[in-house]
């Protein structure tokens, strides 16, 4: 018998009201959507667990008509990861006819190198609701959190029990946001372009201030090393001349007073050969060979002999005499010369000065071979005659 019109749930007077549990199931149905219940938030939340287990935190669901509870956490052993691809596992709350039960399970996927969860199984016999899809990437032997993606909100996957006849369908929120995000959209659209020109107007010319005050404080900083540079180079030029000056001064002051001393000496020879030349005729041999004599002993005297060159540490233009100890009576064993007494003597010479470093030691005839030079201290030489088998005395350089 088929009944057009059905009501329930009334009272059984001799069997004749009797209801099966699909009668209840449609009668929820009717009025509670499929999904998961909002309080507490976290109901059938999944979370990783140990290795690659995850855990589905208790919580109450309801599927066409039918109502399920998870009293306490749940935990799920999820299968090995694959060595080589990845894959997406899904977490669903299904609803079973055949078994007549509602229960929670994993739909392992297929492992890919870009994987996908298995679809959802929504027939007579059986309706399942995604809680949450975890990927599980090759290898891995920890599942985290970041690798859990939460479907409970989803409206096409689970969704929330929200009330009467059907659950909270966000879709024409979306839709009404997606309207005017798509009237709003060329405006701030066009909006930003202005911005950005506006924000690219501004830096080229603040850059530009930049660039011409560098350039400005640039050139000052030129101008002003440039007239340094002018003013120390026409003093530095300045003083040049003025050595130049004293140098042509006393370069020409010197060579006329070397041209002098030349005719001077030039003359006095002249005049000393006229006069000698004179009187020869009124001398004898004798006086006459005494005097020439006399002349070569003098002749002797002069600083002619080069005797060594000493290197000093001075650092400085010395001045420089030569002497030699000449012994009197006092002091002195036998064989030593005088007995007693001594005094330095002034030895004829002449120092040409190498600069800072050296000095040329020139003396005469008698003193001729005093070229071994040993220093005594760093202001006093001793020259002495390298043949120790001659008789010598030593002469004594002296610089201040």
């Amino acid at each position: 018998m088929i009944f057009i019109e059905r009501s329930s749930f009334f009272d059984s007077i001799d069997g004749d009201r009797r209801y099966r549990a699909e009668d209840w199931a449609g009668y929820f149905r009717s009025f509670i959507g499929n999904g998961v219940f909002p309080l507490p938030s976290n109901g059938l939340q999944v979370i990783a667990g140990i290795g690659t287990q995850a855990i589905v935190r208790a919580g109450q669901g309801f599927i066409n008509g039918y109502f399920y509870t998870n009293t306490e956490e749940l935990t799920l052993d999820l299968p090995i990861a694959h060595g080589v691809l990845n894959r997406v596992d899904r977490v669903v709350v299904r609803w079973d006819l055949m078994d007549r039960n509602i229960r929670i399970q994993v739909n392992s996927g297929v492992p890919a190198s870009n994987p996908v969860p298995i679809p959802l199984q929504r027939d007579a016999d059986a309706y399942e609701l995604c809680i949450a899809d975890i990927r599980v990437g090759n290898g891995v032997t920890q599942i985290t959190q970041a690798s859990i993606t939460d479907q409970r909100w989803n409206t096409e996957l689970c969704g929330v029990v929200a009330g009467v006849v059907q659950q909270i369908d966000p879709s024409f929120i979306t839709a009404q946001f997606s309207q005017f995000f798509n009237e709003m959209r060329p405006r701030i659209e066009e909006d930003y372009i202005v911005w950005v020109h506006n924000i690219e107007t501004m830096y080229a010319q603040y850059r530009t201030l930049v660039e011409n005050g560098f350039a400005q404080w640039e050139q000052d900083i030129d101008n002003f090393f440039g007239l340094i540079q002018q003013n120390v180079i026409g003093q530095f030029n300045t003083f040049v001349n003025f050595l130049n000056a004293v140098r042509g001064d006393s370069q020409t002051a010197f060579e006329s007073f070397i041209t002098w001393l030349n005719g001077f000496r030039s003359q006095g020879e002249q005049d000393f050969n006229t006069w000698f030349d004179s009187i020869r005729g009124i001398l004898d041999e004798d006086a006459a060979g005494q005097i020439v004599l006399l002349i070569e002993e003098l002749q002797s005297f002069i600083p002619t002999h080069k005797v060594g060159v000493i290197s000093h540490g001075l650092n400085a233009y010395p001045q420089c005499t030569l002497h030699r100890l000449e012994r009197g009576a006092g002091i002195g064993g036998a064989g030593e010369g005088g007995a007693g007494g001594a005094h330095l003597v002034t030895v004829p010479a002449e120092f040409e000065l190498g600069g800072k470093e050296t000095v040329t030691v020139y003396t005469t005839t008698p003193y001729a071979r005093m070229t071994e030079i040993h220093q005594i201290h760093e202001n006093m030489y001793a020259l002495v005659d390298p043949d120790r088998q001659v008789e010598q005395r030593s002469l004594f350089l002296i610089m201040r």
